[in-house]
């Protein structure tokens, strides 16, 4: 799912950013908005704070904490009706509220901080909206990942982040009881992802950042946003008074409970993250996404563009092979027949043109260069995928996984599937006409790998 504010920001402002920019200026101020349109859940949550707390009364019938939580359902309600976030996302913004009221009603018992009003909407003393402080967190961090089309490489094995997501929560449990192994925690996070770089698309071109320095830097601004809660007195850290600064302490606490909230978000988004390092090729910024294409330092105008009145016609789309024969067989198994072959014995490769039957029309051409080519398999995708229209989805992408056929995202929707070829060419499947009801075992099987 395209983001439709993503692509808003970009149609409206890409071109303007970049037209009057150099490119790195451009992609730093294209990072900003997009950082921000990513916490935009908690940009509102945040001017709540402050607007309840200039305009409530104590003498008002609904209290300033319930107003609050009744605020954030519905935005939650919002932004799923908008598809600014996805079921699957809200899902794991759930398990944030979840897990971050659980660590509330523990603090608040154990004195770590107080909320001086009441509420109906409560858990032992424990105000509800604050399960949507810690959502919040879970909104950007799922949204950020999307927006930016994130990639995170060479990640660790995803057991050791989940035992040491769980070391972490614990401990903010456990150190009121026994020793607080917070310091051990921290040169964990750094030793399991110093390697751990993330590669981010401000525009067309990827960038990267160190996956602990992201965490820090994503820590000072949750420490900020502490101070906007506590000045407008929404919550109370022990022995603080009211203009005292929350303590740079917990930009510690926010660090480690990050790398809770990052494993949590990856339980359903796995398929950001590689074992290997990776180095993503550079994207091209289509229409849904921000009607200019930087080409060349060519900047295409989102406004204004005449129409052409010169027919046009497809022709096929080429892929480069790196095994022939591996190639033709999936391509096969996906109903396509070969249509026309060319040889060149001079410049030494092969042009094989395969489509479906009644659409030769309609080919893709294999270019297999003889001597081989050493960037194969690539995951280069600057023509984003393949795409066919198929009369059973389900049939198909069984047929595909009987021939060993991995099916990367599997049709749990009943109209779409991917999966990639052998040069790793994502092939998107459609079905054809409305589509099926859901059925196993395709709509609770997971994500596999990216496409």
């Amino acid at each position: 799912m395209q983001d439709r504010g993503t692509a808003f920001l970009e149609r409206r402002l890409g071109t303007w950013v970049r037209s009057r920019m150099g490119r790195h200026s451009a992609a730093f101020v294209m990072f900003a908005l997009k950082q921000g349109w990513a916490a935009l859940f908690g940009i509102l949550f945040l001017a709540a704070l402050i607007v309840s707390r200039a305009l409530w009364q104590p003498d008002w019938v609904v209290s300033r904490y319930d107003a609050l939580f009744v605020f954030a359902i519905g935005t939650q309600a919002l932004f799923l009706w908008l598809r600014l976030e996805e079921w699957e996302e809200a899902r794991v913004i759930a398990l944030f509220h979840v897990t971050g009221t659980v660590m509330e009603v523990f603090k608040l018992a154990q004195g770590s901080w107080d909320y001086p009003d009441a509420g109906v909407f409560e858990i032992a003393g424990v105000p509800l909206f604050s399960g949507f402080m810690y959502g919040c967190v879970g909104s950007f961090m799922a949204r950020v990942i999307r927006i930016f089309h994130m990639q995170f490489a060479p990640y660790p094995p995803f057991w050791a982040t989940v035992v040491l997501a769980g070391a972490i929560y614990a401990n903010f449990f456990t150190h009121h009881f026994g020793p607080d192994i917070r310091v051990v925690l921290f040169a964990a996070t750094v030793l399991m992802f110093w390697r751990t770089r993330i590669w981010f698309f401000p525009g067309a071109r990827a960038y990267w950042m160190p996956l602990p320095v992201a965490a820090f830097l994503s820590a000072f601004f949750l420490w900020l946003a502490e101070n906007v809660g506590t000045l407008t007195q929404t919550w109370v850290y022990a022995g603080q008074r009211h203009l005292d600064l929350v303590s740079l302490g917990k930009l510690g606490s926010w660090y480690l409970l990050l790398y809770v909230s990052f494993v949590t978000v990856t339980l359903v988004m796995r398929d950001a993250l590689h074992r290997e390092p990776v180095r993503p090729a550079d994207r091209e910024l289509s229409g849904e996404e921000g009607g200019d294409i930087a080409r060349g330092r060519v900047i295409f105008p989102a406004h204004g563009v005449k129409e052409t009145r010169m027919s046009t016609k497809y022709l096929h789309t080429m892929v480069r092979v790196k095994d022939l024969e591996a190639s033709m067989a999936f391509y096969a198994l996906l109903g396509l027949k070969q249509t026309r072959r060319m040889d060149s014995e001079q410049g030494r490769f092969s042009l094989i043109f395969m489509a479906p039957e009644g659409q030769e029309e309609c080919p893709v051409e294999l270019t297999w260069n003889w001597d081989g080519d050493d960037g194969l398999p690539s995951d280069g995708r600057h023509f984003g995928h393949l795409a066919y229209e198929v009369d059973d989805i389900y049939a198909m992408c069984q047929h595909l996984q009987d021939n060993g056929v991995l099916i990367n995202r599997p049709p749990r929707d009943g109209r779409m599937a991917f999966v990639r070829s052998p040069d790793n060419i994502s092939i998107e499947l459609l079905q054809k006409g409305e589509a099926k009801a859901p059925a196993e075992p395709w709509s609770s099987m997971p994500n596999t790998g990216h496409w």
